[in-house]
């Protein structure tokens, strides 16, 4: 399984970038999208994170396909932009919940997986209470 992009083409604004893209990346496994200026890199990116509709082709992710079950394919994504939206007025908890409020995700298994990666990036005392209070009953 994987990530699967079979003959993408798309763009935006009009444009056409990308043409008839093809690759595949299996799990477990890392790939860099490397170019020049205006290769297209954040073009793909965006239409596999689905902010681009393509204009021809699939992406499929663990054989869930992007157009046809989007909210299914874009629970086992995370993207973080080269300028992340945060928004001033909330925490970090307020952040983490709203997140996965937004993907269905609020429930006992995802929120270990929360603290197990905020002790890793020691970010674990600015999350404090977190799952006291959001946490669903």
């Amino acid at each position: 399984m994987g990530l699967d992009i079979n003959n993408l083409s798309g763009g935006y604004a009009g444009h056409n970038i990308l043409k008839n893209i093809s690759f595949k990346v299996p799990d477990g496994k890392i790939v860099a999208l490397i170019g020049l200026n205006g290769a297209g890199k954040s073009t793909t990116i965006n239409h596999v994170i689905g902010e681009l509709q393509p204009q021809m082709g699939t992406i499929a992710l663990n054989d869930v396909d992007l157009i046809k079950t989007p909210t299914e394919f874009k629970k086992q994504i995370a993207y973080i932009p080269e300028q992340p939206i945060l928004y001033d007025e909330l925490t970090l908890s307020e952040h983490l919940h709203l997140m996965l409020s937004a993907y269905e995700l609020d429930d006992e298994q995802h929120w270990q997986l929360v603290e197990k990666l905020l002790t890793k990036f020691r970010l674990e005392k600015s999350n404090i209470g977190c799952r006291r209070i959001f946490l669903k009953a």
